[in-house]
């Protein structure tokens, strides 16, 4: 980063989750659900590897939400 911080392969995996969920949070509101869903489906294939299966993880389970939300107004555009 900027001010000489070195992040971990999972911290980077971390920021590009977040990048893709704003990716996919701004196509939902502009009606684009092709495009949501699978920035949604990219978050959740970086975060999963990254993230104890045995423990909650909130951002997975808003990951998922989110990928439904863009399915359910748009579930014919794709194919998961």
């Amino acid at each position: 980063l900027i001010d000489g911080t070195v992040l971990t392969s999972t911290e980077i995996s971390w920021q590009l989750a977040n990048v893709l969920t704003d990716l996919g949070e701004y196509n939902l509101e502009t009606e684009s659900f092709t495009d949501a869903a699978a920035d949604f489906q990219a978050a959740l294939d970086v975060l999963e590897p990254v993230t104890d299966p045995l423990a909650f993880s909130r951002r997975l389970a808003e990951a998922h939400f989110q990928l439904a939300l863009a399915l359910e107004y748009h579930p014919s555009s794709v194919s998961i």
